[in-house]
């Protein structure tokens, strides 16, 4: 699960500031402005007194009071008599704070208003245009509408690398969320140069190693991962937690969490992806209660570490709430919705007298990924192959075998090589087919098996060893048994 960067509200200098070159940090303090807006002279000033409420509108977003900033701005607007630039980046403000709530629709409409006014103000290399452009990508995503969400952030790039130049914070997040919508539409190559960029950038704006550094390599790990370079993965979740080990746990919450996205790639960590997630709950549910699209999300992450720990009624628990609030919230084929349904089938699939949960949970969640992406998108390889598992282990073989086939004609369309995915296939139909006393065909496979998990892993790793000890067992039994290879798989 990759993180997206989005451009947090911003403060405002009324036109006689900028004038008189006063230093704009008064602007940003809280208690000047609180003084500043009792005065009289601001009530005669409606623009000045926009300018406060919205920088009020910000302080309060940053310290995560959402409802007390959604009135700052909302009075901002109401003091903005002309629908001008002002007007358009209060809109702007109140759209990023509709964002963060989960209240994408809303948050669209306010953008939408932001760059007609923006748009009739601003010629198209503006930088703010750009912003505009950057966060109607962003949302776009969050509600599944990826091509869309893609010429938007592609408009914001090329406004900021002419406008900014490649060595700058914004170039840095604008590749970052392509990346991500690309991997949402199983553009992996692409997606993986554009993170590339955006690490490269990192290193150049910032010496030290930073949040943003380290979600940069934990999202390119999640390519790699997707891709089947597992050292290449490994190598990235690394490099993410020694920046993570040095960081204050309270800002590492509030930046990922402010990215609207959770924890679903941390937990390869478990006991650090607890802690975490379990910061992120007692947060969101302290400042929005129980019944918010954020509480589905974090429930949903928190499933994955108790699954990982072997508390399935716990997780099983958790993904049911997310369930119910997701389905109140999120859009029908919204992905947030077939990721819940993803981690339901897998948490409770070895789970006796489940199996049927299980595969409800998958064939829903296959149903939004459809909905969203071609035939042949790694996703829904991944969910036909634990489907094949469930099935398996229901001893209904012709469907296990059916479904581990079109997760591995799925898989070599996307990579056009074996990795280490198909590895796991073979060897899951020749374990099948020994249960089935079809040895031969066995041997077969675990001969492929041992092939390619020879090129994945190298030949001295325990799967491949594991498996040529079956395979090599299973040719005893048919020495044994007198039976001869067919000539045909």
């Amino acid at each position: 699960m990759l993180l997206v960067t989005i451009k947090c509200p911003e403060f405002e200098e009324p036109p006689s500031v900028q004038a008189e070159g006063l230093l704009s940090f008064k602007f940003q303090d809280l208690e000047y402005l609180k003084v500043l807006a009792r005065e009289n002279q601001v009530e005669c000033n409606p623009l000045l007194a926009a300018v406060v409420q919205n920088n009020l509108g910000v302080i309060a977003y940053k310290n995560n009071d959402h409802a007390t900033a959604l009135q700052y701005f909302s009075r901002a607007l109401a003091l903005t008599k002309e629908r001008n630039i002002y007007y358009s980046r209060i809109c702007n403000n109140i759209g990023l704070t509709y964002e963060f709530l989960g209240l994408y629709l809303t948050a669209l409409d306010y953008l939408d208003e932001a760059l007609e006014i923006s748009l009739r103000f601003l010629p198209e290399s503006d930088d703010f245009l750009a912003t505009l452009y950057a966060n109607k990508g962003i949302i776009l995503d969050s509600i599944g509408e990826y091509s869309e969400a893609l010429f938007f952030l592609r408009k914001a790039l090329n406004i900021r690398l002419l406008s900014l130049g490649e060595n700058n914070f914004q170039v840095m997040s604008n590749y970052n969320n392509l990346a991500v919508v690309l991997e949402n539409l199983g553009s992996y190559d692409e997606g993986v140069l554009c993170m590339k960029r955006a690490i490269k950038i990192s290193k150049m704006i910032k010496t030290e190693p930073s949040i943003e550094q380290a979600l940069l390599y934990l999202n390119l790990g999640s390519f790699y991962h997707d891709q089947g370079k597992l050292p290449k993965f490994e190598e990235m979740i690394s490099a993410a937690y020694t920046i993570f080990s040095k960081l204050n746990n309270n800002e590492l919450v509030m930046a990922i969490y402010k990215n609207n996205k959770g924890f679903g790639s941390y937990w390869e960590n478990i006991s650090f992806a607890k802690s975490m997630i379990s910061k992120a709950r007692d947060i969101i549910l302290k400042n929005f209660g129980n019944d918010h699209p954020l509480v589905a999300k974090v429930y949903n992450h928190l499933s994955i570490v108790h699954t990982a720990e072997s508390e399935i009624a716990q997780a099983e628990t958790l993904l049911h709430q997310a369930e119910r609030i997701g389905l109140k919230y999120f859009r029908p084929n919204q992905l947030d919705l077939a990721k819940i349904y993803h981690n339901l089938g897998f948490t409770v699939k070895d789970q006796p007298g489940k199996e049927q949960i299980a595969i409800d949970a998958y064939k829903k969640c296959l149903e939004i990924y459809n909905f969203h992406f071609e035939d042949n998108h790694p996703s829904i390889s991944i969910i036909y192959h634990n489907i094949a598992y469930i099935y398996w282990r229901l001893k209904q073989f012709k469907n296990a075998i059916m479904n581990y086939m079109r997760a591995l004609g799925i898989k070599y369309r996307v990579l056009r090589k074996n990795d280490y995915f198909d590895s796991l296939t073979y060897r899951n139909i020749a374990m099948i087919l020994a249960e089935k006393n079809n040895l031969s065909d066995a041997v077969k496979l675990y001969s492929k098996t041992i092939i390619i998990g020879s090129k994945a892993y190298g030949k001295s790793n325990h799967h491949v060893a594991s498996d040529f000890n079956i395979m090599k067992n299973i040719c005893e039994d048919i020495e044994r048994s007198d039976l001869h290879l067919p000539n045909t798989v």
